[in-house]
């Protein structure tokens, strides 16, 4: 008799075990898969200010005929655990945009978070994510700064000052600011500047540097390198290392910095 009781315990234990796991393996294979926003829109008015907290979410932030700062929520969430991704609130000039911490560890996260501004609106950018891309799009005649650990940078539309700071991941800046400050660990840094740019501060331990110039007449390189290369050919020509000296009106002022990884300077189209 207690044999069989047991038996029956043991069965019970084994079928609630059987369902817990086939319940964990429809969740991650994507048949089961619920959306926490499904394209969720939010305007905002009177902005100055975004700022972006993001984990794995990638942001994207660009200017388009919108009136109004419009934000989309395209967070998807898969698994047993569901709960609002991406908080949205305004103080004052300020929007800030948050992705929520996940609280069940069975869930998965991905997607993304489109921010559109009106065309010239100039505004001031925070966004830092850990593993999420960061693709900005919109001019600014305040600060940009973009943070990463993990996640790609690119900054495609021209502004005054620029901050990007990432560990991994890799920085591309296609459009000139006056001034621009970049570090990195090991991600490589590319950067375009042209005659309107007064200072580039760039610094890498293991990753590459490049900088593409276009019509800059006079500038001047303070370069440090351990055992990395270092090229120029924007004046057909290896260089060697150049002490500080006074800054002169108009020229660009080029810091760059890297233990291991190369530093060339280039044409812009190269």
């Amino acid at each position: 008799m207690r044999t069989n009781k047991r038996l029956t315990i043991k069965l019970i234990i084994l079928i609630v075990l059987f369902l817990l796991v086939s319940m964990v393996a429809i969740s991650y294979s994507g048949l089961i898969s619920l959306k926490t926003s499904d394209a969720k829109l939010k305007t905002f008015v009177g902005v100055e200010k975004i700022v972006v907290y993001s984990t794995n979410l990638s942001v994207d932030i660009y200017e388009s005929d919108v009136k109004q700062v419009t934000i989309k929520d395209q967070s998807k969430v898969s698994g047993l655990g569901t709960k609002k991704i991406v908080q949205m609130n305004q103080n004052e000039e300020v929007i800030i945009i948050k992705q929520s911490k996940n609280n069940f560890f069975l869930t998965s996260v991905r997607g993304n978070i489109v921010v559109e501004v009106p065309k010239n609106s100039g505004l001031e950018y925070d966004v830092k994510t850990i593993s999420g891309d960061i693709d900005h799009d919109a001019s600014s005649e305040d600060r940009v700064k973009a943070t990463s650990i993990s996640g790609e940078v690119e900054i495609k539309k021209t502004g005054e000052k620029l901050v990007v700071e990432t560990t991994s991941g890799t920085v591309q800046i296609d459009s000139p600011f006056e001034e621009i400050k970049v570090k990195s660990v090991s991600g490589s840094i590319l950067v375009r500047a042209n005659q309107d740019s007064k200072k580039l501060a760039l610094s890498t331990v293991s990753g590459s540097i490049k900088i593409q110039l276009k019509e800059v007449l006079d500038y001047n390189v303070n370069y440090l390198t351990t055992s990395g290369s270092i090229k120029n050919t924007y004046k057909n020509g290896d260089y060697s290392k150049l002490e500080k000296s006074k800054k002169r009106d108009n020229q660009l002022e080029i810091d760059a910095s890297s233990i291991s990884g190369s530093i060339k300077l280039m044409n812009w189209n190269d």
